[in-house]
């Protein structure tokens, strides 16, 4: 009894540290109040689950949730830190972070005008990108730049006949040579216009090379833009297994290149106990307790929505899961997990310091609830298959967007 009320101490004061250092760095607060706003839109252009929302210029909440509508629309749900009120001449307008990529959500809560219901389904609409909208403003203005070249090249040609006010105004000598210089070189350009020669032309005139710079343009915009939407976050966990009297503590980033595809990299610390199931190195040597490192990495998709493979280095073994996410509406708890993972158990391999007394592979099955957004219950079973040797297993894990960490990732792409 001793041993164990030490252990869940232990179990406590780890937990509580994890909860301290990342309400420190994130600066979150997780028993803060959300509220909600739902926004229908035609398209969202790239936009993401955990994108910004800015009042005003102020980030006051992230994007919660995209959901794909029978009507081909796209609900999209705003988690606000704090709740504000709408008029009826308000504006919600999916915006670029920059020419290259990165997407938030920009509101104007509107200055005429009633105070009108939040809580019901707003319109939302997605503004041109930058690149995008300079190629509108090129093809809206064509015809106008036609038309102005023509109309100078009239103009000119009146003024070398002397016709007009104009005309006579630059009677002077001095003032004439000089501007029939200019309209001479000026008259020259838009020959070369007409016979198809010159940059000019060719800006105007030339498809192909609109087509090319269109392209290019495309092309930066492919290239830079999963970098700049790639989305970092830094997550702790602590896993407590009851025969086995383990402790696994997990440090991780996952790596969001894109939303249904993420990278794992961290490591695992075992706390391994001399009385446990579970032998290691050293056992019999008088020591209480052990701890060991393993390496994570793991590589998961989303083939279907809410459904995630996961396989990599589980623990330093090779392994992996299937996660299957329930997203919920409830403030206090936004999504449920059900997730069964396995991997090779230790010892089969010659020499390994653990041997965790399994022949085959070590597989769990066990449920978590996800509460305020960065907060994780785990619990489940340990060691299935494997008849009485089944345990219970329990924890808590803390997971939290971090700009910081995304910032050094997306250098790191760029440089690449």
């Amino acid at each position: 009894m001793k041993k164990n009320l030490e252990i869940g101490i232990l179990f406590i004061a780890a937990i509580l540290m994890l909860v301290v250092f990342s309400l420190t760095i994130s600066q979150c607060n997780l028993f803060e109040k959300h509220y909600d706003l739902t926004v229908i839109l035609k398209m969202v252009g790239g936009l993401k689950e955990g994108d910004q929302v800015q009042v005003s210029g102020m980030e006051l909440g992230r994007v919660y949730q995209l959901i794909l509508q029978p009507d081909t629309t796209v609900k999209v749900i705003l988690r606000m830190d704090t709740k504000i009120e709408l008029q009826t001449d308000y504006l919600i307008e999916i915006r670029e972070s920059s020419m290259i990529g990165g997407n938030f959500v920009y509101i104007h809560q509107g200055t005429a005008g009633q105070i009108i219901d939040s809580t019901q389904p707003l319109a939302g609409k997605l503004s041109i990108s930058g690149l995008n909208e300079i190629g509108e403003m090129v093809r809206d203005s064509k015809a106008d730049l036609k038309e102005l070249l023509n109309t100078a090249k009239t103009v000119f040609q009146r003024l070398e006949r002397g016709e007009g006010n104009l005309a006579q105004f630059i009677n002077d000598q001095g003032l004439y040579t000089n501007l029939k210089e200019s309209s001479e070189s000026l008259k020259n350009i838009l020959k070369e216009i007409e016979k198809g020669q010159g940059p000019l032309n060719k800006m105007i005139y030339d498809e192909k090379l609109a087509r090319q710079l269109s392209e290019a343009g495309d092309a930066i915009v492919k290239t830079f833009e999963p970098v700049v939407k790639t989305k970092v976050y830094a997550g702790a966990e602590s896993k407590y297994y009851v025969e086995s009297d383990l402790f696994i503590s997990r440090f991780n980033i996952k790596i969001y290149p894109r939303p249904n595809r993420y990278f794992l990299l961290g490591a695992s610390v075992l706390s391994l106990d001399t009385d446990g199931d579970i032998d290691f190195k050293n056992k019999q040597e008088g020591d209480q307790y052990q701890t060991l490192v393993k390496g994570d990495f793991l590589t998961a998709y989303e083939p279907v929505e809410n459904l995630i493979f996961r396989v990599g280095l589980l623990e330093g073994k090779p392994g992996g899961g299937i996660d299957w996410e329930i997203p919920l509406s409830s403030t206090f708890c936004s999504k449920l997990t059900f997730t069964l993972e396995g991997r090779d158990a230790y010892n089969s391999v010659k020499d390994e310091n653990i041997d965790e007394n399994i022949n085959g592979g070590l597989f769990r099955a066990y449920a978590s609830a996800q509460l305020w957004n960065y907060l994780s219950v785990y619990a489940g079973a340990n060691r299935i298959g494997h008849g009485s040797e089944v345990e219970f297993m329990g924890g808590l894990c803390l997971e939290y967007l971090d700009e910081d960490i995304k910032n050094f990732v997306t250098l790191i792409g760029l440089s690449r």
